[in-house]
């Protein structure tokens, strides 16, 4: 089990506040290697890390940007490059910044170098198996922005791009001791590549956890927005033409409890199923249409399954039919689980089930 140092920091925002500036996450800095704000949209963390960004370059230093693939970065290079160009008197753009030429044609990747010599590069999560020979040097940010979608719209991203980043992070981190590492997303789902890869706890909105993962220090917002921010949204969201029962709907779930799925039932019905990850042993009850799931002894009179292909037991199977519709319990959010630990594992193990065995 990984080495486990968790700290979680209140932080609250006036209620008249209308932009998150960010200042208790990047206060942590110093003593992070990585900092994510997770939040509803438009309270204004990319502005927020771009002036950061812009403060480096500013300084001589070097940044870098990235988002999953290079379609999104397109839209990325555009708003941050905006801020380096200006119309003069006759209505023309002036561009205060240069392109350079990667140094392999073939790279993925585009360098912009500004008046004072300070460089951004801009390259996709994506991209990482054809970054291996990039070198970055001078680099004290990088940023990678919409680190959870929305929807993954194809499952490859969903269990492929924790893998990409890490290789994509040792490739920059090897010239780059002082690296720092940006992330920020609009969508709070626990089950993403980044909360799995980390084993990252649930924790309630209006924190920030501090915690230690493979020798990285991580500093985590949850971002809880004041009542100005969440009007902003709302208002956003209306003009864009959303109902507002949806938009409440979205509030409510920024702001989910996180034992919103701890419950047991005394009275369940047992399944007869025992399933194990991770050394632990957990019974599966139903009743009402609801499954429970509770931490038992292991009982050779039930079916016993695992939740991964990689984990070996020879009381129990690994079944990819069992594991599907235990996902989709999950996903219709008609599971429940008699504490934490139990639901982080099976929803672990759940993610870990896509694992391919090569």
């Amino acid at each position: 089990m990984l080495k486990m140092v968790n700290k979680l920091i209140k932080v609250t925002y006036p209620d008249a506040k209308q932009h998150w500036d960010g200042d208790p996450l990047l206060s942590l800095m110093g003593d992070c290697d990585i900092i994510q704000a997770i939040s509803i949209r438009n309270i204004g963390k990319t502005y927020t890390f771009f002036k950061n960004l812009r403060g480096q370059l500013a300084r001589g230093k070097n940044v870098a940007i990235s988002r999953y693939d290079r379609i999104e970065l397109a839209v990325t290079i555009a708003d941050f490059l905006r801020y380096y160009e200006t119309r003069t008197e006759d209505g023309s753009l002036e561009k205060h910044y240069k392109r350079i030429k990667p140094p392999m044609d073939e790279m993925p990747i585009q360098i912009y170098e500004f008046e004072n010599g300070s460089r951004v590069y801009f390259f996709a999560i994506k991209d990482s198996p054809n970054l291996k020979g990039m070198e970055i040097t001078n680099l004290t940010r990088w940023y990678i922005d919409e680190f959870v979608p929305i929807a993954y719209k194809f499952q490859t991203r969903k269990y492929k791009e924790f893998d990409y980043f890490v290789e994509l992070y040792h490739t920059v981190l090897r010239s780059n001791e002082n690296l720092k590492i940006i992330m920020s997303a609009n969508c709070k789902t626990w089950e993403n590549p980044y909360f799995m890869g980390w084993e990252i706890p649930k924790f309630a909105s209006g924190y920030i956890l501090k915690i230690e993962r493979e020798g990285l220090r991580l500093a985590i917002e949850n971002v809880e927005p004041s009542k100005a921010m969440a009007q902003a949204f709302i208002d956003g969201e209306l003009k864009m033409g959303k109902s507002m029962d949806s938009i409440q709907q979205e509030l409510k779930h920024y702001a989910t409890d996180p034992d919103s799925f701890i419950a047991t039932s005394d009275n369940a019905t047992d399944s007869g199923y025992q399933i194990k990850i991770k050394g632990n042993i957990y019974g599966l009850y139903s009743k009402r249409g609801i499954g429970y799931i509770k931490e038992e002894k292991y009982d050779q009179s039930k079916d016993g399954y695992l939740l991964t292909p990689i984990e070996y037991d020879e009381n129990f199977i690994f079944d990819s039919t069992f594991v599907k519709t235990l996902e989709k319990m999950a996903n219709y959010n008609i599971l429940r689980f008699d504490s934490r630990k139990t639901e982080f594992n099976i929803r672990l193990g759940i993610w870990l089930s896509k694992t391919r065995v090569v």
